[in-house]
């Protein structure tokens, strides 16, 4: 029988922007109770990867538990890992900033446990050919990835031990392969099967190095595991057998591998994640086929033998599959390279970065209103300790989110302001810069791979000792989650100009049942004129397009001049139907904000009614319907702001929730993302076929 060396890595991360409570729950149930138990067991040496963000939440509520970590540190059993600070995808950011938050965070190592750091945590375990170079001035020696990625490499299941050494451009890097096998049994599994385990291996290979590396929160965060792990007792068993099969059994520090043993040769592999991550960044349509192939390959007894040379797609896709997360990742860009040199905003553009909020896959990510908003918040942070717009409006026009299309970009003292006049012209970004807040800050309701599996599932609760995974947990988290199942057909923003029958009801738009009679959600416009002097910035678009009715294609132009001064945004509509019969036919313009609730009392909307002259308030979670409305307010106590929003003549007003069903650890849910408002008038109000409309946009400060 051959000797085992063990090397046991963990990685430990909350999101910028999480709420407090749920750090403090996540504290409570796994990072706490796990040091409890492994300062009772000095031979139970590893590795700990800890996030910048947790890092600093640790040392603000809880500084003991910094001292903890020395302790264990200062007598050999913790080795520190590395990595970006606040834990981004370090092949998606810009460079400086790659080397730069590894950089910090080595020094923050060094500061607060007195340990020269020499392996780095890969975020989601990303890896491009490239990063040895990217990151080759943090001075970092080693990393962990998934075994999959060894296996992407054409190496065999008896290649996978040890660690092996990769470049890019003749810098080094040592890669230790973390094995599926122990990702998935790890606490799941009871001990003694898992030291089974490890006896067959160094039964059938002899003395050999495993690595096991894998995220901390499975040690009590993930549903059902603090009762196994602590309650159990099951982490406390675990680290005895190992302490019991020391004559054969040795768990040892990732840098004292590098030191005593040898690499097992070099390596070179493609662009890879975990799989469960490349499965997730496919497009929907190809996420389905790719799952149809591997149902029948297992159903065939393939797929474990074809797995590794089935691949999925790569992170980056979903700054495609989200246009959302590639507005907050190419603002990112835009304004990193505009902060080099000032700490303050680096450091906020450095939070921004954190990669929770781009992407979805189990977890809720980019679904999670709050995450995004921490992105915004800290990129509009950035703008302001640079002083971007706040003495005069910068106004830019430039392909802004590389689709090969202009945007146009003002960034004023009170407001931002991001237009796409390709994209319908809509508005894809305001911002009321004074109180950090992104107002339309909401998410498009799209169809996910794993919503066909919704009405086939049902409430489940676990039995029995053992838990599971919590890839195989799936579950509903409220009734009839089913009837959210609705999508829509263009990106949501404001300022989308719609034409509708008139016989149409809010309760058809919210379901997206109406068909457009126009051709002017997402169609290109012309930018007719743009312009910036001082506090005052103008732009006008024009469209000359169709509406389609009776097998018939007649013309209509429509034409928006936008004029920003101070906190105050003037749209002024011109609708050009003199070429067409007006009867039946409604305009409107959509816009879509948030509140990032729909029932908080601090947060809501007031109406103004003409025919009343009064004020009445409705909730952002309640569909209505109202006429004769001239304007409406949306009042965020909370976050201290107001926007008023009115025209000059009359209109009906539609208003609905936005609400996408999303996967969590915790199962499917419903997500609040945001207020959609329909202002619509009739065009056969229009004076010889041409409607005007003014329409004004007021944002400020609240209290």
């Amino acid at each position: 029988m051959g000797k085992l060396s063990l090397v046991f890595a963990i990685h430990s991360h909350q999101p910028v922007g999480n709420f407090d409570h749920v750090i403090r729950q996540a504290y409570e149930d796994c990072y706490k109770p796990f040091l409890d138990v492994v300062e009772q067991y000095p031979h139970f040496r590893f590795a700990y990867h800890i996030s910048g963000p947790l890092l600093e939440w640790i040392e603000e509520n809880e500084p003991e538990y910094f001292e903890r970590l020395r302790a264990l540190v200062e007598r050999g059993q913790i080795e520190m890992l590395s990595g970006g600070f606040y834990e981004p995808i370090l092949a998606s950011i810009p460079t400086r900033d790659a080397v730069g938050q590894m950089k910090f965070m080595n020094g923050y190592i060094k500061k607060n446990f007195g340990q020269e750091a020499e392996g780095f945590w890969l975020t989601e375990r990303i890896w491009t050919p490239n990063l040895p170079y990217k990151i080759s001035e943090a001075g970092l020696k080693y990393t962990f990835v998934d075994d999959t990625h060894f296996l992407y490499a054409g190496l065999g299941d008896d290649e996978l031990f040890g660690y092996r050494y990769t470049e890019s451009e003749g810098h080094r890097l040592a890669i230790f392969p973390g094995l599926k096998e122990l990702r998935y049994s790890l606490p799941f599994r009871k001990g003694e099967e898992i030291i089974e385990m490890l006896k067959k291996w160094a039964d059938d290979h002899g003395d050999i190095v495993v690595s096991y590396a894998d995220d901390g929160e499975k040690f009590g965060v993930w549903p059902g595991t603090y009762r196994w792990v602590y309650e159990k007792k099951w982490l406390k068993n675990f680290l005895e057998l190992l302490g019991a099969n020391e004559s054969w059994l040795n768990v040892i520090l990732p840098r004292e591998v590098i030191r005593k043993y040898p690499a097992s040769g070099r390596i070179y592999m493609p662009t890879a994640s975990y799989e469960e991550m490349l499965k997730w960044a496919l497009p929907v349509k190809s996420g389905k086929k790719m799952l149809r192939v591997i149902r029948a390959l297992e159903e065939a007894g393939l797929y474990e033998e074809t797995a590794r040379f089935l691949r999925g797609g790569l992170w980056d896709n979903f700054l495609v599959k989200y246009p959302e997360s590639n507005v907050m990742h190419k603002k990112m860009v835009f304004l990193s390279e505009r902060t080099v040199g000032v700490e303050d905003a680096q450091r906020a553009v450095w939070r921004a970065q954190c990669n929770c909020a781009y992407w979805h896959g189990l977890f809720g990510g980019i679904y999670l209103p709050h995450l995004r908003h921490a992105i915004h918040r800290n990129l509009i942070d950035a703008q302001k300790i640079i002083g971007l717009g706040h003495d005069e409006i910068d106004t830019a026009f430039f392909d802004f989110d590389t689709d090969g299309n202009n945007e146009v970009l003002w960034h004023g003292k009170f407001l931002n302001i991001y237009f796409a006049p390709a994209q319908g012209g809509r508005v894809f970004e305001l911002d009321f810069v004074p109180s950090s807040y992104n107002l339309t800050n909401v998410l498009t309701r799209r169809e996910e791979t794993y919503h066909d599996e919704l009405k086939k599932l049902a409430e489940e609760k676990d039995s029995g000792e053992e838990v599971k995974s919590i890839h195989k947990i799936q579950k509903v988290k409220q009734k009839n989650l089913e009837n959210w199942l609705i999508y829509d057909h263009y990106c949501r923003g404001s300022f989308l100009d719609h034409l509708f029958p008139e016989n149409v009801s809010v309760k058809e738009f919210r379901l997206s049942q109406i068909t457009e009679m126009g051709d002017f959600i997402e169609k290109p416009y012309q930018v007719i004129e743009h312009r910036g002097e001082g506090n005052i910035a103008v732009l006008t678009l024009r469209r000359i397009g169709y509406v389609f009715r009776g097998g018939k294609k007649e013309e209509l132009v429509v034409e928006k001049k936008f004029e920003l001064k101070d906190n105050r945004l003037t749209v002024h509509y011109k609708v050009d139907g003199r070429s067409i019969e007006t009867h039946g036919l409604k305009f409107g313009i959509e816009h879509n904000y948030t509140l990032h609730t729909g029932t908080d009392p601090l947060r809501f909307i007031m109406l103004h009614a003409n025919e009343s002259g009064s004020l009445f308030k409705e909730m952002p979670g309640k569909m209505f319907s109202h006429q004769g409305v001239t304007g409406w307010e949306m009042i965020n106590e909370w976050d201290g702001w107001r926007m008023v929003c009115g025209a000059d003549r009359d209109f009906e007003l539609w208003h609905f929730p936005l609400e996408t069903v999303s996967h969590s650890e915790d199962g499917l849910e419903k997500v609040h993302q945001g207020s959609c408002f329909l202002m619509q008038w009739p065009l056969s109000v229009a004076k010889n076929g041409v409607l005007e409309i003014v329409l004004t946009l007021e944002v400020e400060q609240y209290s």
